[in-house]
């Protein structure tokens, strides 16, 4: 049986790093604070923090909200650069 593997924190980042900063700048484009975005997607605000800060993935109903809010498809905003 293998071993799992453990993830750096660099890994993490090379991995999430984009796509927080795309999901930030989005959700500023269309002028929502974290707490606003939270709301409209129903969900509690440390949620959504944990979701931009690249913490928690989030299931494919909000990907799919967060694209009808933000009018970016969610493949750009998990996009990771």
């Amino acid at each position: 049986m293998e071993k799992s593997k453990t993830v750096t924190w660099a890994e993490r980042e090379r991995r999430w790093g984009g796509v927080r900063k795309n999901l930030k700048e989005a959700r500023q484009r269309a002028g929502m604070t974290q707490q606003e975005m939270a709301d409209e997607l129903d969900i509690s605000l440390r949620y959504y923090q944990n979701i931009e800060a690249g913490d928690r993935t989030g299931d494919f109903i909000l990907w799919d909200t967060l694209e009808d809010i933000t009018g970016i498809h969610q493949r750009v905003l998990r996009e990771i650069s």
